[in-house]
């Protein structure tokens, strides 16, 4: 249901622009962040009868040097709505429109197929930050819901940004241009374990479509690792589900640059 995350790399370029602009704070200052969250729950109406309900819950930063907190608020605020028309706009404003995007959504669908008493269309958006050190910044957005069709769906994206410049971090800048080759072989041979299997046979025969299994800049950082994310019939069929890998820096350091942001989660 959510775009390209192309879209969010944008948006983060435009969202760092305004920290190299504005800020020359120390780098060792940066990290120092807080967190507020805006949380909502909406019912839609079509005339007098309830169609569903939408349920927001964004957490974003709201402490911390004023120019970071500026551009960290922008591209939070570009993530949660997945749209970079919305870089500037205050977390208050994406919460409405989100409301008013889905209700929208919801109206249509329902002038075609309207919900029935025992099934209700819903949405529910979060996101949680699932790490905050060493000038990096990972978190996790969730989209689940139903509009109408033969069944729900669900969308996890992984970001993973350097709160030093406030820019995404994408695989190509901790593993270099021939990316792809190496770390699809750290996906693929974590996936295999995590199944019990051997061989990328085995794993295909459980439903799994081996050459779509790739780095897709879908991952965040963790204490130990990366957690790439794989949704719904993105390297499978729909009752696979959304899948999940963690590749240990202790795997990836071969591969990892010196330069990398995140150089210094691995122990070398």
């Amino acid at each position: 249901m959510r775009k390209s995350k192309m879209a969010m790399f944008a948006a983060a370029n435009m969202a760092g622009v305004l920290l190299i602009m504005f800020s020359c704070r120390p780098q060792e200052s940066i990290n120092n962040l807080r967190f507020k969250t805006l949380d909502t729950t909406f019912y839609v109406l079509a005339d007098t009868q309830a169609i569903g309900s939408i349920h927001i819950n964004f957490v974003y930063p709201d402490s911390a040097d004023a120019t970071q907190l500026q551009a960290l608020q922008a591209l939070f605020s570009a993530v949660i709505s997945d749209d970079s028309a919305h870089i500037g706009w205050t977390p208050e404003a994406v919460l409405q429109q989100q409301v008013a995007d889905w209700s929208q959504v919801f109206r249509e669908n329902a002038s075609y197929d309207p919900p029935t008493s025992q099934v209700q269309y819903y949405t529910c958006l979060h996101d949680t930050i699932v790490y905050n050190n060493q000038g990096l910044l990972s978190l996790l957005v969730i989209s689940e819901g139903d509009s109408g069709g033969a069944h729900g769906w669900m969308d996890i994206h992984g970001y993973a940004i350097d709160a030093h410049t406030v820019q995404f971090i994408k695989e190509a800048d901790f593993a270099g241009d021939n990316y792809r080759d190496s770390v699809s072989v750290l996906i693929l041979q974590q996936m295999m374990k995590d199944n019990g299997v051997t061989t990328p046979e085995a794993l295909a025969n459980q439903g799994y479509e081996i050459e779509s299994i790739a780095p897709n800049d879908n991952f965040v950082l963790g204490k130990d690792g990366l957690t790439y994310y794989f949704n719904e019939y993105e390297i499978g069929p729909y009752c696979l589900g959304a899948s999940e890998v963690t590749i240990s820096y202790k795997d990836l350091a071969p591969y990892i640059l010196e330069d990398s942001p995140i150089s210094k989660l691995v122990n070398r």
